[in-house]
């Protein structure tokens, strides 16, 4: 969620004055289309979090994420076609912006930290056509880390969900890339709906409140981990 909040920033960037009161980013489809604006550095040491915000529902319980260091950041028009290539052509904007928000989360999924390869693997997914039927069609991603042979056996607990969307968010052609509005909803709706009993059984203990809460207290604001509520 905090990371697709974070594009939606980008796109739509805030038009009040410095100082003003936050507010939780979304896509503002309805002021246009979303603004070229990209970041060109997002990676995980561009990535802070701030404090609990008790009054705001979510984050209440994770800490909201801040995105810094603009210092490469660019606006450049958006063309279609293959992707950049380090941000060297003029492929900016969103698409570019999403996926490296994507590439952050495949990274914390699999503690890969190094430097990732520009390869691609094709990831099938199920999809409805023009009459609502689910059918099967194969996208090339980035993701391969999540996408490769055999990458389901060293992350069998993932999200199937997550893990399709990650794909999606890293398609090699930005056109194969999902609205931002539509990853944002998504993200909403899971936050909102999914319980420890929709996860892998194996993993249910540590999808509660009660953990998820100890987890941030132990990782993020560098606190005792017990949670007695």
């Amino acid at each position: 969620m905090p990371v697709i909040r974070a594009c939606c920033a980008l796109a739509w960037p805030p038009k009040g004055r410095g100082g003003a009161e936050e507010e939780l980013e979304v896509a503002h489809t309805f002021d246009g289309p979303p603004a070229s604006f990209a970041h060109n550095d997002m990676h995980m040491g561009n990535v802070m979090f701030g404090s609990l915000e008790p009054d705001v529902d979510e984050h209440s319980v994770v800490p909201p994420l801040k995105l810094i260091d603009f210092g490469r950041a660019t606006t450049r028009d958006i063309w279609p076609g293959p992707p950049d290539t380090n941000n060297a052509n003029a492929y900016q904007g969103y698409p570019s912006n999403q996926k490296h928000a994507a590439t952050i989360m495949m990274q914390l999924i699999t503690g890969h930290t190094g430097r990732l390869s520009h390869r691609s693997v094709t990831m099938s997914i199920t999809v409805p056509d023009a009459a609502g039927n689910p059918t099967t069609v194969n996208v090339p991603t980035q993701a391969y880390l999540l996408w490769q042979p055999g990458a389901q056996q060293f992350y069998p607990f993932l999200d199937a969900q997550l893990r399709q969307e990650i794909g999606s968010m890293m398609a090699l052609y930005y056109s194969n890339r999902p609205f931002l509005q539509y990853l944002l909803n998504t993200a909403i709706h899971a936050v909102s709906t999914r319980r420890s009993t929709d996860y892998h059984p194996c993993i249910q203990k540590e999808e509660t409140g009660r953990a998820l809460r100890a987890f941030v207290r132990r990782f993020f604001l560098d606190a005792d981990g017990d949670d007695d509520d």
